[in-house]
């Protein structure tokens, strides 16, 4: 799913999705796919694989920099992302390591 997202494949990031692979799941800098598709600007795939999550808290999961998908979206100027993943349930007041 890490390397879908880092290629921004929606197609393939689905498949994954609905093939239940795990979005929890971190890279060695402590990212999910959530924090690769924040950083890339993906609206698209970050909406796909946003369908899988059940729990509101996953949006804010923190990678080892202590950044969340919306920090990283904000910090790239992503508003359309920042947008999307509030409406979702991210919780804009979770903190980084900065």
């Amino acid at each position: 799913l890490h390397k879908a997202a880092e290629e921004e494949m929606t197609e393939i990031c689905r498949f994954l999705v609905l093939s239940k692979a795990d979005v929890h799941i971190r890279d060695s800098n402590g990212d999910t796919a959530l924090h690769i598709l924040s950083r890339k600007g993906d609206l698209k795939t970050l909406e796909v694989v946003c369908q899988a999550l059940t729990v509101a808290t996953v949006l804010s999961i923190k990678n080892s920099r202590g950044d969340s998908p919306l920090h990283i979206a904000s910090s790239y100027g992503f508003s359309d992302l920042v947008l999307f993943l509030l409406r979702q349930g991210a919780n804009p007041a979770v903190k980084n390591n900065f």
